[in-house]
């Protein structure tokens, strides 16, 4: 089966032929189970405007434990859902999803007496991007340390100025679109999986 092939008619129609090669010959690679370790870019870094998978700091909270803290995250929501002057009757929020550190990750997976061939492959399969629900993030190079993101995490608070503000003057990243065409393809495959084989009617 042909990644490309498979995913060609819905690859973004919006960027040059050069990047449009680019992102195939990154997808093409990630497809053949080497990353690129493109997923970053710095060329939105003064844009005054939130983007989908940027990462920032917000409010996170775990329930049913009440405390609430401020950390690293992944914008979920879509670009244009998280511009505050796109007005409509019922007003947006920002959803977003806690970064966790993906070295006190498999500290904990020890600390539960998980075999050490488990989580090497449960390791592998997440880097691969195969867990449906986690969204890995090479961040060594910004933070020391790699990262996980998890779906089933995801919160949300209210789309204003002030917190557009807050978190544009913390964002520590923007993917790039190697990165951002992976999210997507994450996302889509977590929260709308087709061939669930459940009949409906």
């Amino acid at each position: 089966m042909d990644l490309l092939e498979d995913i060609n008619l819905y690859l973004p129609k919006y960027l040059s032929a050069d990047n449009l090669e680019e992102l195939k010959k990154q997808l093409r690679a990630w497809g053949e189970g080497h990353d690129p370790g493109e997923f970053f870019t710095t060329k939105l870094k003064k844009e005054p405007f939130l983007f989908q998978g940027d990462s920032t700091n917000a409010l996170i909270g775990y329930f049913p434990d009440p405390k609430i803290q401020e950390g690293k995250v992944l914008l979920l929501s879509n670009t244009c859902d998280m511009d505050p002057t796109n007005k409509r009757l019922n007003p947006s929020r920002v959803m977003y999803a806690p970064i966790l550190n993906l070295d006190k990750y498999i500290e904990s997976l020890k600390k539960n007496d998980v075999s050490e061939e488990k989580i090497n492959n449960h390791i592998q399969d997440l880097k691969s991007q195969t867990i449906s629900q986690i969204f890995y993030l090479p961040t060594y190079h910004i933070w020391g340390y790699d990262s996980m993101v998890l779906f089933d995490r995801a919160i949300s608070i209210h789309l204003n100025s002030d917190n557009v503000r807050t978190m544009v003057d913390t964002r520590h990243f923007t993917l790039s679109n190697f990165g951002f065409y992976l999210l997507v393809l994450k996302l889509s495959y977590h929260f709308s999986r087709i061939q669930e084989r459940v009949d409906r009617d």
